[in-house]
């Protein structure tokens, strides 16, 4: 026996009802709003996690007045990784340090992890960053300046160099310095991971700096059994540094202390893990795709801006006139040899 369709006649009887009152409109809506009714409701999607790509071991070398510096980024085995300059560890002891020396175009983010750093420049600014601070400068169209240890133990630091987009790479010097406890920090709902926010934003932490190229970075303490999950801009070179112990990256990779590891772009995470008590800087930043051009110091697009760069310098122009006669007190007095 064939069944009889009710909806279907009460479907038709209210269309043409309606079409009769000129409600046809409410009509559609009405039938729009069951349609999507039976639609079941977007899934959140579970983190993917970026994959460890190369470990980069680093080259030990002196630079400056004695220091010994262990580079992971800007030496023969890793040039640059945009918008990385340079990423070095770096051990000073008196009277070890960096005399005065010109720097344009990038910007330097100089974190202590023990002892205390004395800073001078050509402007007049004097400072000192102590164990756990953070000195972010700007150089800009043209800085010259010297760095130096302020006791006589062990200064241990790290040392990052951010590229300036063509756009910023003529403004003018700026610093944004941070003590320990001006820093933001977030520890985990386990108790297991503890954030410090230098840049960016970690679990509900979100860091007091401003930069010109969109940053992360996060020093991490990892207790046994912890699992770190942070979500990553999609596009953002990663990196990861291990301080101290070893940590397994993506559920696979393993990065020993003094290694630093490049991650992938192959997820919306990154997952670091460790069985026993580990610390690493993750740090993460937005390409800035543009030619990279560099002679020490100067880090321009162009050869040509290179090599003006030099002259200005040498000229005291440009950025650079307060470099005339400058010569810094910690040079002077042989604070740094």
């Amino acid at each position: 026996m064939e069944k009889e369709i009710v909806v279907d006649e009460v479907d038709s009887d209210e269309k043409r009802g309606a079409a009769e009152n000129g409600d046809t409109e409410n009509y559609a809506k009405d039938e729009e709003k069951e349609l999507h009714k039976s639609e079941p409701s977007p899934q959140p999607q579970p983190p993917t996690f970026r994959s460890l790509l190369q470990i980069i071991r680093p080259t030990e070398t002196l630079e400056g007045a004695g220091t010994k510096v262990l580079r992971s980024i800007g030496s023969s085995k890793l040039r640059n990784l945009d918008p990385f300059l340079v990423l070095d560890e770096t051990f000073a002891k008196k009277p070890a340090g960096f005399t005065d020396h010109p720097q344009r175009g990038f910007e330097t983010v100089s974190y202590m992890l023990e002892g205390t750093l004395m800073h001078e420049d050509c402007a007049g600014y004097k400072s000192s960053v102590a164990p756990g601070g953070v000195m972010w400068m700007t150089a800009g169209k043209g800085i010259v300046h010297a760095e130096a240890p302020a006791d006589d133990g062990i200064n241990h630091a790290i040392q990052l160099w951010i590229n300036l987009p063509k756009a910023h790479k003529m403004v003018a010097p700026r610093y944004q310095e941070k003590a320990d406890n001006d820093i933001p920090r977030a520890t985990s709902s386990d108790g297991k991971v503890s954030v410090k926010v230098i840049a960016g934003e970690s679990l509900g932490a979100k860091a007091r700096v401003i930069t010109y190229t969109p940053i992360m970075y996060l020093d991490v303490r990892l207790d046994p059994g912890a699992r770190f999950e942070q979500t990553i801009p999609d596009g953002y070179t990663t990196i990861v540094y291990v301080l101290e112990g070893k940590i397994k990256v993506g559920g696979a990779g393993v990065v020993e202390r003094h290694q630093l590891g490049i991650l992938g772009n192959d997820g919306s995470h990154s997952l670091i893990e460790a069985e026993q008590n580990a610390r690493l800087l993750l740090v993460a930043g937005e390409p800035i795709n543009e030619p990279i051009i560099q002679h020490g110091p100067f880090v321009m697009n162009t050869y040509q801006e290179v090599m003006q760069a030099m002259i200005d310098y040498q000229a005291c122009i440009n950025g650079f006139e307060q470099a005339a006669d400058f010569e810094s007190e910690l040079t002077r007095t042989n604070v740094v040899a």
